[in-house]
């Protein structure tokens, strides 16, 4: 089963049993790089400590974003210099 999880949800275990959840994250195919940067800085927040999560977050996006600026200043094409 597939569900899009971007989606305000919940969900419940009302066993006695455990549950265990397997989450695998892949990108839409249309999905921008930017709003990849976008999504991958919310997930991170989400996922780090709270102590660390926003600053840890940020400097994930940055190094992201520093890395495509250095792809794109490699190409040569259309606009370059």
């Amino acid at each position: 089963m597939i569900m899009d999880t971007s989606f305000v949800h919940e969900t419940f275990n009302d066993t006695d049993g455990s549950r265990y959840v397997l989450i695998f994250r892949f990108w839409h195919p249309e999905l921008t790089e930017d709003e990849k940067n976008a999504l991958l800085y919310v997930f991170d927040c989400l996922d780090l400590p709270e102590n660390v999560a926003i600053k840890e977050a940020t400097k994930r996006l940055q190094k992201r974003t520093k890395a495509k600026q250095s792809r794109a200043g490699k190409t040569k094409g259309f606009g370059a210099r």
